[in-house]
């Protein structure tokens, strides 16, 4: 009986020893967020040559952020889940479907209002393209919040402040 106890008390140290330290929960994060980032930050280039209304460069871009929202969903998929939990890749990949929706949908037709002769962009043409940056800023706040809301009960469970990166 004292064999069987001892064994049990051994398997149960051993289990509650592998849990994952702070310093893994911060790297599992600073991995996941530097694609994130990179999506955000291709995505806030794109965003500048719209307004600036850049034609020569606008398609080219759009290719590369779609090969980038690809690349980094492939490298998001990859990463093993943190601690036998789902949850934070769940929480990244619902933030990169809104991210690849609005590249596939509103930034096309954006995209393509771009491409309209100066003559031809009346009043409606103008609202619609109004319109279409407001959806997105809307679905992608939306998914940002809640991903910064389960990113900061993240840090907290495991012990490590956030820190916004530039």
């Amino acid at each position: 009986m004292k064999t069987k106890v001892f064994f049990l008390a051994s398997l149960l140290s051993l289990f509650i020893s592998c849990k994952p330290s702070t310093d893994d929960a911060v790297n599992y994060n600073d991995k996941i967020v530097n694609e994130q980032i990179l999506v955000a930050s291709t995505i806030d280039s794109l965003n500048v040559l719209i307004s600036n209304k850049d034609t020569t460069h606008i398609k080219n871009y759009y290719k590369e952020l779609l090969h980038t929202i690809k690349t980094s969903s492939n490298k998001i998929d990859s990463i093993k889940d943190f601690d036998n939990q789902p949850d934070y890749n769940n929480n990244i990949k619902k933030l990169f479907k809104v991210y690849q929706d609005v590249i596939d949908n509103e930034y096309k037709n954006l995209i393509n209002v771009c491409y309209l002769s100066d003559s031809s962009i009346t009043k409606d043409t103008f609202n619609y393209f109004n319109f279409t940056l407001n959806q997105i800023t809307e679905k992608i706040s939306k998914q940002m919040k809640e991903f910064n809301t389960f990113q900061e009960n993240f840090a907290k469970k495991y012990n490590f402040s956030l820190v916004e990166k530039k």
